[in-house]
């Protein structure tokens, strides 16, 4: 992060970068080439220009001005023809944000994934109607729109044990996300340690749907997997006493 004499934040270099786009980079903040303060000062002079919108939308991605950063997707998605496709879905997706946290509207983005059939940009709808839920404790319909969302990537192993996990922590769909995690568990045979994890995660919920043995037996394979993990002993142990006090 780099500040300017007054404290004001200039621009951001986030990761790794080669040196010399590195090198490159650091110049255009010397020089106030593009930076977020350049670009940031142009907007509020009055530019709308929409190479520097572009550039705006993209560094607004990873700077918390928040209030100056739906000016800029405000007047994007108000005038959206002037714009290529990626700005104009993230401008959709601030906005769509807004109607969740100042109204507690869905509306607009349950509208939205209907108009978008690429899987980014699903996944990214589905997660931001996902987090809005989970942040406001309302578990039944978290619930319902993370099945609706697995049911769309049954060939995503994040996604389905990711589903499969968060429902143990929730309780809920519980028989629906067991068999999301078995598919899980058959996608990520080339990899072991992802398969122990997702071995994991169906032990948890068999332990939840009080199948103590199926449970046990299913953490013996995590284990065996990887036998120096002192959390999956710990899970082992865990079944054992549920089972010892039926």
């Amino acid at each position: 992060m780099y500040l300017n004499n007054n404290g004001e934040e200039i621009d951001r270099i986030l990761g790794y970068l080669p040196p010399n786009e590195y090198l490159k980079r650091i110049k255009n903040i010397v020089s106030g080439n593009n930076t977020f303060l350049s670009l940031k000062n142009k907007f509020n002079g009055g530019s709308r220009n929409i190479n520097v919108l572009s550039l705006l939308a993209q560094k607004c991605d990873s700077y918390k001005e928040s209030e100056f950063c739906d000016q800029v997707y405000s007047y994007i998605y108000n005038n959206k023809l002037k714009f290529n496709s990626e700005i104009i879905f993230k401008s959709e997706i601030i906005f769509g944000k807004r109607q969740l946290e100042y109204a507690g509207d869905t509306s607009y983005l349950m509208s939205l994934k209907e108009n978008y059939n690429d899987p980014d940009k699903q996944k990214t709808i589905y997660n931001t109607l996902i987090n809005y839920y989970q942040n406001n404790g309302d578990s039944d319909k978290e619930s319902d729109i993370y099945k609706k969302y697995s049911d769309l990537f049954l060939s995503d192993i994040n996604i389905l044990n990711a589903y499969a996990w968060r429902m143990t922590e929730i309780q809920s769909n519980l028989e629906d996300a067991l068999d999301k995690s078995i598919m899980a568990i058959k996608l990520s045979s080339n990899d072991l340690e992802q398969k122990a994890n997702v071995l994991d995660t169906k032990a948890e919920i068999l332990w939840l749907l009080n199948r103590y043995d199926e449970a046990i037996s299913t953490i013996n394979i995590a284990i065996e997997i990887n036998p120096e993990s002192d959390y999956f002993k710990g899970q082992r142990t865990k079944f054992k006493n549920s089972q010892n006090q039926e």
